[in-house]
């Protein structure tokens, strides 16, 4: 099997959030279509090589902020402003801590669909 490292993906995430800080939704989505975003996957049954997953990694990443940029009124993207940017780092932080056996607790986060809070 040709998986992607938890630590692996979480640093491709952040490279890309990284490579578009400043960009406008246009300019992310030109770069999604360079990253062949816009294809399916259908013509391809075979397994997905190492490069083929960051690849994949990198669309899913970058159709993300896309799509974030739509529903937002930002003229440039921003790590700080998206909600979503911090999730990774923090996913890799619980799963260490439950590796380690120690406790995980649920972490509080705002739900942004109402004014009170959700456990992870």
């Amino acid at each position: 099997m040709n998986s992607l490292s938890v630590e692996m993906r979480l640093k491709a995430r952040e490279g890309i959030q990284r490579e578009v800080t400043g960009l406008t939704a246009e300019q992310i989505h030109e770069r999604l279509v360079g990253a062949g975003g816009l294809e399916g996957r259908e013509d391809q049954p075979r397994p997905l090589s190492a490069e083929e997953r960051l690849a994949a990694v990198r669309r899913n990443e970058l159709r993300r902020i896309w799509d974030l940029m739509g529903g937002t009124a930002w003229d440039a993207y921003s790590p700080e402003r998206d909600a979503q940017a911090d999730r990774g780092r923090q996913a890799l932080r619980d799963r260490q801590e439950g590796a380690r056996g120690g406790v995980v607790e649920p972490r509080f986060r705002a739900d942004p669909l109402s004014d009170r809070g959700a456990a992870d």
